[in-house]
């Protein structure tokens, strides 16, 4: 168990944590942002977008302000009902 121990403290502290609130946050505010670019392309109202969705408006409303920290699921909910793909890349 010793032999164990040593190992865990000798390699866990190499680990380190980064703080990536700010890019969370940031990513958030994208991804509302655009909603809000795609539902207004459509001429949809939040209301509208709430309707077709089975979503509140006003978690709708947090979803673009960036505010609220949606699901995947809920995200392709919205993209379907705005008629939209979504694409995730990594780079």
């Amino acid at each position: 168990m010793d032999d164990f121990l040593t190992y865990l403290d000798k390699n866990l502290s190499k680990v380190t944590f980064n703080d990536d609130t700010d890019n969370y946050v940031e990513s958030l505010s994208s991804i509302g942002n655009l909603i809000v670019e795609a539902r207004n392309s459509s001429n949809i109202t939040q209301k509208e977008l709430s309707e077709i969705t089975k979503i509140q408006q006003s978690t709708i409303s947090k979803i673009e302000s960036g505010t609220y920290n949606l699901s995947l699921k809920m995200l392709q909910r919205i993209a379907d009902g705005l008629g939209k793909r979504i694409v995730i890349k990594f780079e």
